[in-house]
Formats: structure tokens, sequence, C-alpha cells
């Protein structure tokens, strides 16, 4: 990587941001471009409190709000002008085989419920909070280039179901009728103190039957102007058909995607994006780093004789062990007797070897494997906090940027051999050449690193 491209600021390279679709230019308004690395903003610690503590990121700083804004432009000097609301993390993963399947399946719906409440709260506070006052404190010159998504919540409360303190209990009803639909989006625009909206994601909810009723609402709302993209997120290849035979062409469909676990990308859903070439859409992908468990703070870890994982690890990365990595681990043999310490020895070992070879970061090599193995690639989703609560620190005691591993992804190619031995430990996949072939060809291929060094040039 070039001296100069390891500084903190300066722009990405040209090829790092891409109009994913032309759609918009048809309503006499010019389409923004995604950057390849969307930061999904972390703002929990702001509403819920830092994770084990309860203390709310507000008591540590005199005006959370503007540390939260400064940190947003930190990334945007950094070159990366996507931006998403991270959701509430999810519940701790119950493994518990003592309670009746009545009580799991309770306690199941009752964390659904209050992670949904969560979600409102977060996604309220997040636009009136911290977007508005990105939008208030930005220069609009910057901001025409930034690319803001909220999304659209499943269920939203029911009038009856608020008391007399204006609280909102945990009833909701499902957002399928247009006038709803139409008022959630009206009042986002009020919060945010905006006359359109960059982006708005659709949710999959399974079982529901208005997933078209909604993208009827929100495509008429784009053609008045109140939106400019919409994006789906989890949706199945069968309702992108259906919406793509109703006239609604999403511009990006968002589904996880990381090392251990392509195989959501890597079946039906490869099939439905070849098939449509990716003239309509692209396919953004979340969790590329398995919660933060793919990094130099993991790699750096002694595995000890009995194969635990390390004892601090977050709810989000215990969450991502329990599914991710012990699925991975009953696909691949060898590499210890724990999954934790197959983990360790094969993915994070092989991570460590390439990110020394290329002298970068782990972080940054699993980043890099994402934007190389899918050719209908619009962005890759990396979750981010806002530099409140604690700092992150390598086991050695060295602090890491994370802007660094962000722009370092963009520095440097997997050769063969690195994708050889990165496919080797991968989850169940079958990468075709052609794929690859096609990720380097034509006006988006390759990364090629100008040279930044004159910073008059930098605009």
């Amino acid at each position: 990587i070039p001296s100069n491209f390891r500084d903190v600021d300066g722009p990405l390279p040209y090829n790092a941001y891409r109009t994913t679709s032309d759609y918009c230019n048809t309503l006499e308004y010019e389409a923004k471009r995604n950057c390849l690395l969307t930061v999904a903003v972390d703002v929990n610690p702001f509403v819920f409190g830092e994770e084990g503590t309860g203390a709310s990121a507000s008591a540590s700083s005199m005006n959370p709000q503007v540390d939260a804004v400064r940190a947003m432009q930190s990334f945007i000097d950094a070159g990366f002008t996507s931006f998403q609301i991270a959701p509430p993390p999810p519940p701790p993963f119950d493994f518990s085989s003592s309670s009746s399947p009545n009580k799991r399946r309770n306690k199941q719906e009752q964390n659904k419920m209050k992670q949904q409440h969560q979600q409102r709260i977060l996604k309220n506070y997040s636009e009136k909070y911290i977007y508005r006052s990105l939008l208030k404190e930005t220069p609009r010159s910057v901001l025409d280039k930034c690319r803001l998504s909220i999304s659209l919540l499943n269920v939203v409360p029911d009038d009856d179901d608020v008391d007399e303190k204006g609280k909102d209990r945990y009833n909701y009803v499902p957002f399928g009728n247009g006038l709803v639909v139409r008022e959630s989006i009206s009042d986002s625009l009020l919060r945010m103190g905006c006359d359109s909206i960059d982006c708005v994601q659709v949710p999959y909810q399974k079982g529901s039957l208005y997933h078209l009723d909604v993208l009827d609402v929100l495509f008429d709302m784009q053609r008045e102007g109140m939106i400019r993209s919409i994006e789906g997120l989890n949706m199945p290849p069968e309702l992108l058909t259906s919406a793509g035979s109703c006239g609604f062409h999403l511009e990006n469909n968002q589904i996880q995607y990381n090392i251990l676990d392509p195989t959501s990308y890597y079946g039906n859903m490869k099939q439905f994006y070849d098939k449509d070439d990716g003239k309509k859409m692209k396919l953004l992908t979340s969790s590329p780093l398995a919660g933060g468990l793919l990094a130099d703070r993991y790699v750096k870890y002694r595995l000890g004789a009995d194969g635990r994982p390390p004892p601090d690890l977050s709810t989000s990365q215990r969450r991502h062990l329990q599914t991710t990595v012990r699925s991975w681990a009953e696909y691949h043999e060898g590499g210890g007797n724990t999954p934790w310490m197959k983990f360790h020895n094969l993915v994070l070992g092989t991570l460590g070897d390439i990110s020394f070879k290329h002298r970068t970061s782990a972080a940054a090599v699993a980043l890099r494997w994402s934007m190389q193995t899918n050719k209908h690639l619009g962005s890759v989703v990396v979750r981010s906090g806002l530099g409140l609560g604690k700092e992150g620190v390598d086991y050695d005691g060295r602090p890491y940027e994370r802007t660094q591993d962000l722009r370092e992804a963009f520095g440097f190619e997997l050769d063969e051999e690195d994708m050889e031995r990165l496919y080797n430990v991968a989850g169940k996949i079958d990468l075709s050449t052609d794929s690859m072939d096609d990720f380097y060809n034509g006006e988006n291929g390759g990364f090629s690193l100008e040279d930044l060094s004159n910073k008059k040039l930098w605009l």
C-alpha cells in the first residue's frame, strides 16, 4: 500500500463509488453514487447504554450528538459517504434445554417484541438527533455526495396501545396499510428536517402478504420526489421476482454474507442475479466481519489448550459464535477439537498470514474477499461505532483505527494464491471463475490506486 494511502483522510479510488441504478435519472434528479463500503452507524450506546454496563454514552460526553456527528464527518473525510443506522443487537442466544418448548417459544416472542420496540426507539433517535444534526452541520456540497439510508419498520405501534404517559406498549400492528407507510415516511422527513430521503430499506417479513402493497406506496412516493431510491432487506428471490413482474425494480437487496457464511448468496440468490444480469439490482452484503470476529484482535489472541473463546466477546459476537462459527465448523474437518479452535487455527490463521503478506489488517483481507467474490456487488455494509465508550485495542495493547481498516481494503488485491487459500477455509460455496473474471473487467473492474500524494488535487 502506498504510504500516502495509509493516511486516515483523503479520497478513495474512483471505482470505489458506483451508481447502482439509472432509475433516478428518469425522475429528473441525479442518482447518488454508492460507496463500495457502507458504514452501518451503531448508535446503540447513545440510546441503550454500553453493553454490560447499562450506562448511556451520554453520561461520558458533554454533548453526545455533537460527538456523533463529528465521528460521521470523520468517516466522510476518509472517503466513506454511504451510511445506515445499525439495528439493535439481538438478544443473547438461548441454548437452555431445561425449559419447556412453550416457555422457549413465549420467550422468543417476548424478545422479538422487545427488539422491535427498541428498533423503533433507535430509529426515531437516529433520525431526530443524528441524521438531522449531520444534515444541519455539514456543507451542502458535501451532503450531495453522501447517501443516508433509513429502514422501514416491519410494524408500527397501534394508537390504542399508548398509555396515558405517552409511552407505547409492545403491541404492534403490521404496516401493510398504505396510509401507515406514507405516515411513517412523512414522520421520518419531519424528524430529519429534509425534503427527501436518499434511500429507504424495506425489510422482508416472513409470512407477510403486504410486501407488494408497501412497495407500491413507496414507489409512488419516489415518483413524488420524497424518496430517491428503494432497497430490499433479506428479500428472497421469489419476492424479488414478483416485485419485478409488477414493475417494482429495487436498487439493491441486502443479505448476510461473509467468508464463514456465504451460502445466502451462493444458492438461489446467485442464480437470480445471474439471470437478471445485474442490470436492475445490486447486492449489499452485511456482517462481512462476522460481528467483529474476523479481526486482528482475535488473530493475536493466545489460544489455550482447552480451545475456549475469549471471555470478553460481545453479545453479537457470541451469537455469531453459536450460529455461524458452529455451522461452519460442522462443514470443516481438522484444525481442533472445538469450533473456536477450528476457527482460530484455520480461518484466523489464514487471514493473519495473508494480512502479513500484504502488510495490512485481517479485517481488510476479509472485506477485500467480500468485494472480490461477488460480481453483483453494490456495497459491503460494515457496522461501526461512533467513538464513544470502549476504545478498540488489540490483545497486544495496540489501538486501531476503524477508518484505517476500511481504507486499506482498497489498497491491495488478493491474488490467485490468496483466493485459493481462503476458498479452502470458507463455508459451503462453489466459486465460479467467471464471476472473478467479470469482477475485474468493465468500467467497475478493479480498484487501481492513483497518485494521491498531491493534496491540491483532492476534491
